[in-house]
């Protein structure tokens, strides 16, 4: 019932599967082939794509593990869509998780010299080929003269308080992600198979939980990265090593952004998320019920995140046997999604959810209605053969049994 709030949960390994989590193994790796410093260049390139951007390329958690091992070995990884995140660092990502070991970076050294080139402005190997690409760095590298231009133009432009805001708020960017990138530097180094050291991709999230208080001093920084390393863990089901780093991230952000922060917001989420597991309803309610008013009041009451927060409302207020205001929780949710994300799988979601409500209280056939729509928006995004189709399929089951249509269940 709870949607995922940056990716989907990771596949589980079985006893008949080899030793490797989907998500970050290297095709190689995965068919079973020799595997190399390449492999590794690779799943450190699917760390670097998450902790940028907060999701995995690949989404295979539901897959078997064929199928898994098609769709890593075969679809190519997408490009880093958020405008914040540099090219450089896109390209780096893309040369790192190449499908061909002989595409990557040659080791773990070129690849953590090629982020150090990027923070110096300085062509990187991964874009090479590119004519206009050197002019670019030179701009950067001499960034000093063409800033003071571009400020004397702004100043001619605009007023000094917008100047003054954007400048703190680009100035706030940048020293994000260059210590963020330094930070990851860091990690990368330390997991340099040149060293003798044999270390796993979680070995070097447990090593970045531990570094985190070395970044007291940049407290956004801080937020970012207990955010991220801390959704892995849940991902993994490391609810006990994901739940203080959510929490930190709650209090981090609170503390930049005010009460208001959208942020903390988003991270209240993760919280509520976690104790849930742990059965303590009533926090979990009362962080959700937060969230809620942060976002209505910064985001309007039509908006996506506004129904992720109703949407675990619905869930808690269910589990606290409080049916009429999950069901009003759920309805609105599938009212904002239908305007905002008409089409989505997260739509499916909510009417899943909702059609729970309707089939409990006895109304099979209005259930029967929202759980074959549900049907339809899968079907649509995932085939016939997915987990979560089949999912939908067994709920229309029963409610046409509740009808009396047996040959039809």
């Amino acid at each position: 019932l709870t949607p995922p709030i940056t990716l989907p949960p990771l596949a589980v390994t079985t006893a008949a599967d080899r030793l490797a989590t989907p998500e970050f193994a290297s095709p190689e790796q995965l068919r079973g082939e020799a595997i190399t410093t390449a492999s590794d260049v690779y799943s450190l390139g699917i760390l670097l794509h998450y902790i940028l951007s907060g999701k995995l390329p690949y989404n295979v958690s539901n897959l078997e593990w064929d199928e898994a091992v098609r769709v890593v070995s075969e679809v190519e990884t997408a490009s880093l869509s958020d405008p914040g995140i540099p090219r450089d660092l896109d390209a780096i990502v893309r040369m790192a998780t190449r499908k061909d070991p002989a595409g990557r970076y040659a080791s773990v050294s070129h690849f953590r010299e090629d982020v150090e080139r990027h923070l110096a402005h300085r062509p990187v190997r991964a874009r090479r080929g590119e004519w206009s690409y050197p002019i670019g760095r030179f701009v950067r590298r001499h960034a000093w003269a063409v800033a003071l231009a571009a400020v004397l133009v702004l100043v001619l432009a605009a007023a000094a308080g917008s100047l003054a805001f954007l400048a703190r708020r680009l100035g706030q960017e940048r020293d994000t992600a260059r210590a963020t990138t330094y930070f990851l530097t860091g990690l990368f180094d330390a997991a340099d198979p040149l060293s003798g050291r044999q270390r796993t991709v979680r070995d070097i999230l447990d090593e970045g939980a531990r570094k985190l208080p070395s970044l007291r001093e940049q407290p956004r920084v801080q937020a970012a990265l207990a955010e991220n390393i801390g959704d892995v863990y849940r991902q993994l089901g490391e609810y006990k090593l994901a739940r203080p780093l959510a929490e930190q991230a709650v209090d981090l952000y609170l503390q930049l952004d005010g009460p208001r922060s959208l942020d903390a917001a988003r991270n209240m989420i993760r919280v509520a998320d976690l104790i849930r597991e742990r059965g303590e309803y009533k926090r979990a309610a009362d962080l959700v019920e937060r969230s809620l008013e942060i976002r209505r009041s910064e985001l309007g009451r039509l908006h996506a995140d506004v129904a992720d927060s109703l949407n675990m409302l619905g869930i808690l207020r269910q589990t606290q046997g409080r049916m009429k205001e999950s069901e009003a929780a759920f309805e609105e949710a599938v009212q904002i999604r239908r305007v905002t994300q008409p089409g989505s799988t997260e739509l499916a979601l909510s009417l899943g959810n909702l059609g729970n409500m309707v089939k409990d209280r006895g109304d099979y056939a209005a259930a029967e209605k929202l759980y074959r729509e549900a049907l339809s928006l899968r079907r649509k995004a995932w085939g016939d053969e997915h987990p979560r189709v089949a999912s939908s399929l067994g709920q229309i089951a029963d409610t046409l049994l509740a009808q009396g249509h047996a040959a039809g269940a």
